[in-house]
């Protein structure tokens, strides 16, 4: 809700203008996603790379879209410090540590990918400036839409987990459980790898 409410006001717009004739964008990249990359490095990936694919929507650049998801498409800060660092291997640094090595990893990869293309910097925010009410709603119906997509898929997919584990682990592997788990939904899969012993 948060994430999507700064999208919508636009407040980080505001820190990443540049000069019109300045070529020289933080690693090339055009101006009109760091929004949404920032969001997405912080917030997770659906923040991150649903807004990227809004956007292409408005600018229809295939090019853009394609460089930016190895940027915008990370864990949340929240999941991997709070939920993989804190609660599966009881040390709030390690989940920093994973943290900040998958953003890395993401810029490593994005400076390999990206294309040569030079990107326009006087291309402006798709989202106008709106009433607090307004922003407010779209914030509130987002968030939600979200939220039942994930709730929606993880439910399909642990279901679907479950099927599996009944017809092709039938005698309770922690190996077999981890590897099928982890092929389908993320989350099932880091909580059933943590119980493997090595």
């Amino acid at each position: 809700l948060i994430s999507q409410i700064i999208l919508y006001s636009n407040w980080l717009d505001s820190l990443f203008q540049y000069d019109k004739n300045d070529k020289n964008n933080i690693l090339g990249i055009c101006k009109i996603y760091f929004s949404s990359i920032f969001l997405g490095m912080l917030c997770g990936f659906i923040i991150g790379a649903s807004n990227i694919c809004k956007k292409y929507k408005e600018i229809n650049d295939k090019n853009d879209i394609t460089d930016y998801v190895f940027l915008s498409s990370n864990a949340s800060c929240g999941f991997v410090i709070g939920c993989v660092g804190a609660t599966l291997f009881n040390d709030i640094k390690i989940g920093i540590f994973l943290y900040i090595s998958q953003l890395c990893f993401s810029v490593f990869l994005y400076l390999i990918f990206k294309s040569k293309k030079q990107y326009k910097n006087d291309i402006t925010s798709i989202y106008n400036r709106e009433a607090w009410i307004k922003i407010l709603s779209k914030s509130i119906k987002q968030a939600s839409d979200s939220m039942l997509s994930i709730c929606s898929f993880t439910i399909v997919f642990r279901a679907l987990i479950s099927l599996l584990n009944l017809f092709v682990n039938k005698r309770n592997n922690v190996f077999i459980n981890s590897v099928i788990s982890s092929t389908f939904e993320f989350t099932s899969g880091v909580f059933s790898s943590i119980q493997i012993k090595n």
